[in-house]
């Protein structure tokens, strides 16, 4: 089965749609990147942090402790908004009611700044002034995403600006996960689990079988911890060995976050 390519937001009374005229409306140019500060917020753009590089080719480096406890606990009491926007890639996954539910953020928010402040300094050279909207997404049992890369194919349009850009970039924070959580990794079944690293032992990754019968990659959905990675190739196309899809929570509950800067094209 040929897995589609995008993961794609829409309101749940919304007619779904194949194409990303719904996806438009919702991340429109200009996500502020004011800076934001610790008095301010308790939110430190500066935040200290360690990487474990997973990958080189493509690029992909887990981050044990990118949010603090404090910025886990804002964005988890997010979930006490509605949740009115579905996280999916197909439609059957909304039929079948796996689609995990999603809340989109105020941009304006110093919380929201601070995290995107954050995420600016660590791409250094490949930042980007603007951001798609962030938003928290939540998981619960039997919910998962399908495979898709982030990455299109084809350019996308900011609604407002008539720029194109694509995805260059993808961070998925795991804002917070329940002490009974199982499932729920993100599986990279293309990228196989480093060589030189005791899975048995190790907190944050795990090695899961693909289709053809060889280990790829399971990132454990541990509180606070993101993984990033490089979707596309230095030609600009897509790279699809970053094909991924969140695996099924079988119990407990986990909350994730996307963020993508915007790579225009121009």
């Amino acid at each position: 089965m040929t897995a589609l390519w995008s993961v794609v937001f829409v309101a749940a009374v919304a007619v779904l749609s194949k194409n990303y005229g719904i996806y438009s409306e919702l991340f429109p140019a200009g996500a502020s990147t004011e800076v934001a500060t610790t008095a301010d917020t308790g939110c430190d753009e500066y935040h200290g942090y360690q990487i474990e590089f997973l990958s080189s080719d493509p690029l992909m480096i887990r981050i044990p402790n990118f949010i603090s406890p404090a910025e886990s606990a804002f964005f988890t009491g997010i979930l006490a908004q509605n949740f009115t926007y579905r996280l999916y890639v197909n439609e059957e996954d909304v039929k079948n009611e796996i689609a995990p539910r999603l809340a989109v953020l105020d941009q304006h928010d110093p919380y929201v700044t601070c995290i995107l402040n954050r995420a600016q300094h660590f791409l250094g050279s490949m930042a980007s002034p603007d951001f798609e909207l962030l938003s928290v997404a939540r998981y619960g049992v039997s919910h998962q995403v399908s495979l898709h890369t982030d990455a299109s194919p084809e350019p996308l349009e900011d609604p407002k600006t008539k720029r194109q850009f694509n995805r260059r970039t993808s961070f998925f924070v795991y804002v917070h996960s329940s002490d009974d959580l199982e499932g729920g990794e993100t599986y990279f079944p293309q990228i196989p689990p480093p060589s030189n690293v005791d899975l048995s032992t190790h907190p944050g990754i795990v090695a899961v079988n693909n289709a053809s019968g060889q280990p790829g990659l399971a990132v454990k959905p541990v509180s606070r911890s993101a993984v990033f990675w490089l979707g596309m190739k230095p030609d600009g196309t897509v790279d699809r060995s970053t094909i991924h899809k969140g695996l099924p929570v079988t119990k407990g509950e986990k909350i994730g976050m996307n963020i993508w800067a915007k790579h225009y094209l121009d």
